[in-house]
């Protein structure tokens, strides 16, 4: 009886017993931490620091897998063109072994690309070294160093995923060498770090005591010094920049012996941006919607500082005429009535050079013509086929109406011809089988007419 009491007792308790055990396994998971791999990241050293115009920068690419193997790396780097110039790009000192193409990089456009890879089983690294480039610095001011968007770095798990969650920004601080020798200013390029399109250039310093003259030269190298020649014996002299970049006014005093020379960079471009041709997404709009207007161009000396945009109209009712406002791409105009516009582009560089371009809308009104409202049909060139397309179906309809038409017309007359030949045919032969009913009727008429014959008697014998 207890043993029996015993079991019941454990059956009905057995499935609370079950799910306590459920409940508390699923605490200790639900709560307890997850290991999660963190991801890769890219980082840049040093982060940091302060140098002197012309001097050298070692920049480490570093990369960090996050405790996971990977076996592909690319890297894409930014940098400002006009603070910083690629002398070194080696790769000699990298993890990687197997290059999928070689370290490229553009001092025109500030970029550097590092693509490679690591054979299985990949590496595990937190520290390693992609590359080690040496930037020379062009000019004084601020500069950032940053990786690109495009940037990867795969898992060596048979599927190239990107891993890569972070990547490290480095931000410099450039300035000029302390003046050695006289004091130098220029009233007509007083700022310099900024961009001038003013290519005649005039400076000044003050004297030295003492001084029996000066040497200056005017060149694009940062640490240039004037050889040991009197120039002039004034505090003043005008030089012209013969073309577009970082020129350098570099002069020194003779007193008993030759000072020390200052340098003062200026910047020159005289060039207007590259000529380039603003692109609507539609050439054709109704009154009820907005257009968008793209475009980009590029500056090889200063760079685009801004674009600016001016919409004229140059047909139409409307007053749609506004004054250059500074806009980015795209550019999304805004709903205009009924007419012809054209809206015009301008790039400035950072110098104040311009170049403009254009490009051309028709507005039409809701419904005017009939293909406005079709999407695809917006694209002049894509309306003009489907009307030549339409009118020639038409066209070729109404021929072939007509020539049904005429077909029809002679099949009936020839039918009728027809009808008519075999009713006279029919005629005549039925006034035949008439003429000889009448015959007939008439013989048997004069028969019916003329006296029996007498009879015959036959003689007796």
């Amino acid at each position: 009886m207890d043993c029996r009491i015993f079991s019941l007792r454990t059956s009905r308790t057995r499935p609370l017993v079950v799910l306590i055990s459920a409940l508390a396994w699923w605490l200790v998971i639900g709560f307890s931490p997850v290991a999660h791999a963190a991801g890769a990241s890219l980082k840049i050293s040093p982060t940091g620091g302060v140098y002197q115009v012309g001097a050298l920068v070692d920049v480490s690419f570093i990369l960090d897998t996050g405790g996971e193997a990977v076996n592909a790396i690319s890297a894409d780097i930014l940098f400002p063109a006009d603070k910083l110039q690629i002398v070194n790009p080696a790769a000699s000192t990298s993890f990687i072994t197997v290059w999928v193409t070689a370290p490229t990089f553009s001092n025109t456009d500030g970029t550097l690309s590092f693509q490679g890879g690591i054979p299985n089983p990949g590496v595990k690294t937190s520290s390693g070294v992609i590359s080690t480039v040496t930037f020379r610095v062009k000019s004084a001011g601020k500069a950032t160093i940053k990786y690109a968007p495009t940037s990867k770095v795969l898992r060596n798990d048979g599927e190239g995923t990107n891993i890569l969650t972070s990547t490290g920004v480095a931000e410099y601080v450039f300035d000029l060498p302390p003046p050695e020798g006289p004091l130098v200013n220029s009233p007509t390029h007083g700022d310099q770090n900024q961009w001038y399109n003013n290519s005649l250039i005039q400076f000044g310093w003050e004297p030295i005591t003492g001084a029996k003259g000066y040497s200056y030269t005017f060149d694009q190298t940062a640490k240039g010094t004037p050889d040991t020649t009197i120039d002039t014996d004034k505090t003043a002299v005008s030089v012209d920049a013969t073309s577009d970049g970082i020129w350098y006014f570099h002069v020194r005093a003779l007193t008993e012996s030759w000072g020390g020379t200052t340098s003062y960079p200026v910047h020159i471009d005289v060039t207007p941006p590259a000529a380039f041709e603003p692109k609507l997404d539609k050439s054709i709009l109704t009154i009820e919607e907005t257009g968008t207007l793209r475009f980009i161009t590029t500056d090889a000396a200063s760079g685009i500082d801004h674009y600016e945009v001016k919409q004229v109209t140059k047909k139409g009712t409307a007053q749609g005429n506004t004054l250059f406002v500074e806009v980015s791409s795209p550019y999304i105009t805004p709903k205009l009535s009924e007419g012809e516009y054209e809206f015009i582009v301008r790039a400035l560089d950072r110098a104040g050079n311009s170049t403009e371009g254009t490009a051309g809308l028709n507005v039409v009104a809701g419904g005017v013509p009939f293909y406005a409202r079709v999407p695809f049909l917006k694209n002049p060139a894509v309306a003009n086929t489907a009307l030549i397309v339409l009118s020639a179906l038409t066209l070729m309809s109404v021929v072939v109406f007509i020539l049904r038409r005429v077909r029809i017309r002679s099949t009936f007359q020839r039918d009728l011809v027809a009808l008519e030949r075999d009713a006279r045919k029919k005629a005549a032969s039925l006034e035949r089988e008439l003429h000889e009913l009448h015959e007939a009727e008439r013989f048997f008429h004069d028969e019916l007419r003329s006296p029996p014959p007498p009879p015959v008697t036959m003689p007796r014998v």
